[in-house]
C-alpha cells in the first residue's frame, strides 16, 4: 500500500504525503528545529504561509515517493477551492496523527499527551 495519498487540483490528480519525511523536508525548508515544529504544529497549521510551505512540501515528498515528476509550484497550492483545503488541512491531521491515528504512530510535542486532533472537513 502507497504511503502516499492523491488529491485533485485544477482537474489534475496528484500524489501528497504528509509523513515524516514530509515534516522534516518542511522543516528544513523554512529553517526550524523539529521540535520547534512539533510544539507549534497549530501555528503552523494557522499560517497561510507556513501551510502553503508545507503543503508544497507534502507535494514534493509525494510525488518522489510515486516517482513522477512534479509539475506545481509553491504559488499553486493555495489557488484551490475551500474544499480542497479543507482536505490540504485533513491530510496533514492524518499524516501528523499516523496513519489511522495510531497513536503509536503520531507526532507529539514535547511535554504534550496527545496528538493534534483531526481537522473538522
Amino acid at each position: 500500500m502507497p504511503r502516499f495519498k492523491e488529491i485533485e487540483i485544477n482537474g489534475e490528480t496528484l500524489p501528497i504525503s504528509f509523513g515524516m519525511g514530509t515534516l522534516l523536508r518542511y522543516c528544513r525548508t523554512v529553517n526550524i528545529k523539529f521540535d520547534a515544529f512539533a510544539s507549534n504544529i497549530q501555528d503552523h497549521l494557522e499560517n497561510p504561509d507556513a501551510l502553503e510551505q508545507l503543503v508544497f512540501c507534502g507535494f514534493v515528498q509525494g510525488h518522489r515517493m510515486a516517482r513522477k515528476q512534479m509539475n506545481i509550484e509553491v504559488e499553486d497550492v493555495l489557488t484551490v477551492d475551500v474544499l480542497t483545503y479543507s482536505k490540504y488541512v485533513q491530510l496533514i491531521a492524518d499524516g501528523i496523527n499516523g496513519e489511522g491515528g495510531n497513536p503509536e504512530a503520531a507526532v507529539t510535542a514535547p511535554g504534550k499527551k496527545q496528538p493534534l486532533k483531526k481537522a473538522k472537513a
